[in-house]
């Protein structure tokens, strides 16, 4: 199985995505990668492709990949996908200065959980009854970051993207349009995992790549962050992904346990964190997975944290022993 890098482009970014590039052919662990491609859309100018041609020369495993322009900003994943079904892809945008480690942590978490999506930014999904109804919805905010498998909606860049991890559905352009305007890629790509049944990890490295100097290059209005963030867009969002998904998704997170895996080491944070880890996760099934440093005094420690609170459903039990 390969590991691919992957993103988009358009050529007002040009400046910026030759920084994106330096820093992800720099990255501590790049020799992992095995191609990187550049995909732009198949509607520019003939210089345009020209420059991103010339990008070839900054590294050899650079490809420069035409994709459907109607796609916009899913086509940092989707057309790679198409032509590689059974490697991983790790995704980036255009507008980053990634610190150098993120390929290494995003691969070393993969190889532990490699059915998993692993991501360096998340927003927390809440479970939650309205007017009679179940609704799944996502918050536009940071989640808690304990390295949980959960269904949380994953920013789509420094984020490494299984084989096979979406529903089939993903290809569906009309559909994709009717959820998201064309606007919100991660989005789109959040809806067709969790279908599929595929959980997210949420790497604890980074709060908001906004937030960390250095690292975001690009503040232009028209950026599709700036147009995500707005409160009636997000409950536009979350209004028609529960129209039209809502009991499929319901029936999928309510099967598939969120899973903290706790030791020794962080099994005291954990438990001071039980009031924001409810506030989202206690509608799902929660499974707490001890390793064998968790000895008696922490589990009956945390058992009598944990009864605090109200929870749909939780569990304890320990990690077997690998042989």
């Amino acid at each position: 199985m390969k590991l691919i890098a992957s993103l988009t482009t358009i050529p007002r970014r040009f400046e910026f995505l030759k920084t994106a590039i330096k820093s992800v052919v720099s990255q501590t662990a790049y020799d992992k990668v095995d191609l990187f491609y550049i995909n732009v859309d198949d509607n520019l100018t003939e210089d345009d492709y020209a420059r991103y041609e010339s990008l070839k020369e900054m590294d050899p495993k650079i490809r420069v990949k035409k994709c459907p322009a109607k796609w916009r900003s899913c086509n940092k994943l989707l057309w790679v996908m198409k032509d590689h079904p059974d490697d991983a892809i790790i995704c980036f945008d255009d507008d980053k200065n990634y610190p150098r480690d993120t390929i290494r942590q995003n691969y070393e978490m993969w190889k532990k959980f490699p059915e998993c999506i692993i991501a360096q930014e998340i927003n927390p999904v809440v479970r939650l009854e309205r007017d009679g109804n179940i609704r799944i919805e996502y918050r536009n905010i940071a989640d808690v970051k304990f390295n949980q498998l959960e269904f949380g909606k994953y920013l789509s860049n420094g984020c490494l993207f299984p084989p096979h991890c979406f529903d089939d559905m993903v290809w569906d352009y009309d559909k994709m349009m009717e959820v998201t305007d064309g606007n919100h890629d991660e989005l789109w790509f959040w809806l067709c995992s969790t279908l599929r049944g595929v959980r997210s990890i949420g790497l604890d490295y980074t709060f908001s790549h906004s937030l960390d100097s250095g690292v975001c290059l690009d503040v232009h209005e028209s950026n599709l962050t700036n147009i995500n963030v707005r409160s009636e867009i997000i409950k536009s969002y979350n209004d028609r992904i529960n129209e039209k998904y809502g009991e499929r998704l319901n029936n999928i997170v309510n099967k598939i346990p969120v899973e903290f895996h706790l030791n020794h080491s962080n099994i005291f944070g954990f438990a001071g964190s039980l009031k924001p880890i409810n506030n989202i996760f206690k509608n799902f099934p929660i499974l707490l997975v001890f390793d064998r440093t968790i000895v008696d005094s922490w589990r009956y420690f945390l058992g009598n944290e944990t009864s605090k609170y109200e929870w749909a459903w939780l569990k304890f039990t320990y990690r077997e022993k690998k042989q």
